[in-house]
C-alpha cells in the first residue's frame, strides 16, 4: 500500500496506477459494469469482419471507452451520493438518475453505431460463408456469450 509521506514521484505514480487498478475491480463489482465489458468484448472481435478503416476503428472504440468511463463514473457518484446522503433525498435522487442517464444515452449511441458499422450486406454474406464452413465459430460465439451472461448475472 502506497503512504502519505514523502517519496519518489515515481513511485507515487505507480501507486496511482494501483489505485485506478482498485476502481476498475470495484466497478466489475457491478452488474451493468460486466454488462457493457461482455457486449465490448463481443463487439470488438466480431467488428473486424465489418470496420475497414482506422477511423471507424477509433469511433467503435471511442464509443465501447465513453460507455465503460460513464458506467465507473456512475458507480463514482452513487457510492458519492450515498456517502453524502444516506436518507432519502429526492435530490440525491436525481444525481444519481442523472448519472445513469448518461450511461444510457452512451450506450444508446453505442448501439448506433453498431447499427451503422453492421449494415453492411457483404459483410454478412461472407461472414455466413466462413460460418457454414466453420461451423465452430458460431458454436464458439455461443458458448462465449452464454458464460458471459453468467459472469454478468451471477450474484
Amino acid at each position: 500500500m502506497c503512504s502519505k509521506k514523502k517519496r519518489n514521484p515515481f513511485a507515487a505514480f505507480g501507486c496511482a496506477f494501483g489505485y485506478a487498478a482498485r476502481g476498475i475491480a470495484r466497478c466489475w463489482r457491478e452488474r451493468n459494469f460486466r454488462f457493457h465489458v461482455a457486449a465490448a468484448v463481443h463487439v470488438i472481435p466480431f467488428a473486424r469482419h465489418f470496420v475497414s478503416s482506422a477511423a471507424e476503428w477509433c469511433v467503435l472504440l471511442i464509443a465501447v471507452a465513453l460507455v465503460l468511463c460513464l458506467e465507473a463514473v456512475n458507480t463514482a457518484v452513487e457510492h458519492a451520493v450515498d456517502l453524502a446522503c444516506p436518507d432519502y433525498d429526492e435530490r440525491a435522487k436525481i444525481a444519481k438518475d442523472a448519472a445513469a442517464g448518461a450511461v444510457l444515452i452512451a450506450a444508446l449511441a453505442a448501439a448506433a453505431i453498431a447499427c451503422v458499422g453492421l449494415a453492411r450486406v457483404d459483410a454478412w454474406q461472407t461472414l455466413w460463408a466462413l460460418w457454414k464452413e466453420q461451423w465452430w465459430r458460431p458454436t464458439a460465439l455461443g458458448v462465449s456469450l452464454a458464460a458471459w451472461m453468467y459472469l454478468v448475472f451471477r450474484r
